[in-house]
């Protein structure tokens, strides 16, 4: 009994002996926590000498989970072992397999891959292949991106302007929230189009606010505010992604996951009779909540975490302004800079009330307008 337990005790020594030099890097003296982790967990799946291995697949035929240093050695351990089975395997099979597959089996071999043994097997089987996706997109950027599908460089200038504006005031991550509007691209139709071509110096200066909030008072019209529809919110939103992302206000990443949840409130919106639009104003609700939480300095919140999830308070004040917006009168026909009064019987010309552009006795208007009094008749196209 005393030598079989002798005899596993070397075993184990030595399977730790040959762990420990797969990767210079992590050694016995200097990784001693990473070499035993990775040891407790094979033992954990009957692993205890390289033998055992042999047909095993790392995670697929292994319970359990690795992560940070331990989960790199795991797979050079694995790489390591695949080499050593196709090299046996490759001197057997040589005779039997073409001469591609045995090419490719080399190449492998020699470059030491994990994927070793899918090169040997694909002579006998149709290939499956297995990406690991969090780890490939790590190399994804917009490095390349075409200068048209960029935001306005102006814009960005802008965005990144305004929080410094706010960390000047002691907001440590402020986060600005801004109609979409001002990024849909030309080639979208834009029921707004002055509302994304409004000055920057506009939006930003607290005295041309001012001015236009007295005008107001003063009984200047008031601008109706246009809804984006879905569509070029998305087409908005990408570009605005961008420029959020190079500020460095707000990760791509959670860009996207946001971009999701809006087109999910966009789906879902039909269940309560409501239209698509619903999404955009969810979207300026929730933006505008969280510029009010990054501008009090929350210490909890974080733009990029609260991007993950749909905010049902949020999405119910939504609905609520949705549904209001439904029920507004629309404005009178004959409102415009003429029709002062906005009611539909003022007249075109004058603007007074009580009669129409026909019936107009002002500059020989009336009856006789485009008559014998009233000089050539007006065209329209």
């Amino acid at each position: 009994m005393a030598v079989e337990q002798t005899r596993a005790e070397q075993q184990a020594e030595s399977f730790k002996l040959w762990i420990g030099g797969i990767d210079p890097a992590v050694t016995i003296e200097g990784r001693p926590d990473t070499i035993d982790a990775v040891i407790k967990y094979l033992a954990d799946n009957d692993m205890y000498c390289i033998s055992d291995f042999t047909g095993m697949e790392y995670p697929k035929n292994f319970d359990g989970q690795l992560k940070g240093g331990r989960h790199g050695l795991m797979l050079k351990i694995m790489a390591e072992v695949n080499k050593h089975n196709v090299a046996d395997a490759q001197e057997q099979l040589a005779p039997v397999i073409g001469p591609e597959s045995l090419l490719a089996m080399q190449s492998a071999v020699a470059a030491g891959s994990s994927q070793a043994i899918a090169a040997l097997k694909a002579n006998q089987q149709p290939s499956h292949v297995s990406i690991n996706i969090s780890e490939r997109l790590k190399a994804t950027t917009l490095e390349n991106m075409a200068f048209d599908f960029l935001p306005a460089g102006s814009l960005t200038d802008w965005l990144a302007t305004e929080a410094q504006k706010e960390r000047a005031k002691g907001v440590l991550k402020p986060f600005i929230a801004v109609s979409i509007k001002k990024w849909v691209p030309s080639f979208v139709p834009h029921a707004a189009d002055e509302d994304r071509h409004e000055s920057m110096d506009e939006m930003s200066d607290p005295q041309a606010r001012a001015t236009q909030q007295l005008a107001q008072q003063l009984g200047a019209p008031v601008k109706r505010e246009h809804s984006l529809s879905i569509l070029p919110w998305v087409c908005g939103f990408m570009h605005a992604a961008q420029s959020y992302s190079a500020a460095g206000m707000w990760e791509f990443t959670a860009c996207l996951a946001h971009q999701q949840n809006i087109l999910q409130v966009a789906l879902d919106s039909d269940e309560g009779g409501r239209r698509a639009r619903l999404a955009v104003i969810y979207d300026k609700l929730v933006r505008a909540k969280w510029h009010n939480l990054a501008y009090d300095n929350r210490s909890r919140f974080d733009v990029n975490v609260a991007s993950l999830s749909i905010d049902d308070k949020v999405l119910k004040q939504a609905e609520k302004e949705y549904d209001q917006q439904g029920t507004a009168q629309p404005p009178a026909k004959g409102s415009g800079k003429l029709g002062k009064t906005g009611k539909s019987k003022a007249c075109f010309k004058c603007g007074e009330v009580g009669h129409i552009a026909s019936d107009c006795t002002h500059s020989g208007g009336g009856k006789n307008y485009g008559g014998k009094g009233g000089g050539k008749r007006r065209r329209t196209e």
